[in-house]
Parts: structure tokens; C-alpha cells; sequence
């Protein structure tokens, strides 16, 4: 995913998956990697009870926190919009064979 910096008030050291995907607008059937760094390594989170809940470290407090999803979403900014892209997709389907004429 693009980067989105969001803030999620967390009570202890467990996050729900669909908390995440509620927070990023991602679909139920969303494949969610919850990870941080520590020492510059990028360490993955505990997935628990059939990975609907993360476990963080004691100290998740004081990280940042990164999520990696197989779906896109959509607040992740683009620089193409709806219109261009149906008209690109267009594009690509149609085609002159002008070898023909």
C-alpha cells in the first residue's frame, strides 16, 4: 500500500484485523501484514485466534506501525483518475490494424 499515516487508539497490546481494514477502507476478504521496526528490521506481528487479532509488543506505544494488504485502498491517493483510466482501458482494447487499407 501507498503511504497513509493514520492514527488508531489502541487500549492494550492487541488490534483487531478488521479494525485495520476499517481504518484503510479495505474489503473483509483483505489479506492484512501488521509490522514494525525495531534496530532497522522490519519484525512482523503475532497474528492470534486464526489471525482476526494482532499482538504488538509491550512498547507499541512508542512504534510505528506498518500495514501491507493484498487489496488496494482507496485512500491511498493516485495520480490517474476514473476518467483516464476508462479512457487508457479503452484505448488498450480497441486497435486499427491500418496495414490493411
Amino acid at each position: 500500500m501507498m503511504d497513509v499515516d493514520l492514527r488508531v487508539h489502541m487500549t492494550d497490546n492487541t488490534i483487531t484485523k478488521s479494525s485495520i481494514t476499517s481504518a484503510f477502507l479495505l474489503p473483509d476478504n483483505a489479506i492484512v501484514v501488521l509490522s514494525y521496526e525495531r534496530n532497522g528490521r522490519r519484525l512482523h506481528c503475532l497474528a492470534k485466534h486464526y489471525e482476526k487479532t494482532f499482538l504488538v509488543p509491550d512498547d507499541w506505544q512508542e512504534l510505528q506501525f506498518f500495514v501491507e494488504s493484498n487489496k488496494k485502498s482507496p485512500r491511498c491517493g493516485t495520480s490517474l483518475n476514473i476518467e483516464e483510466k476508462l479512457a487508457d482501458d479503452l484505448r488498450d482494447r480497441l486497435s486499427f490494424d491500418t496495414a490493411r487499407q
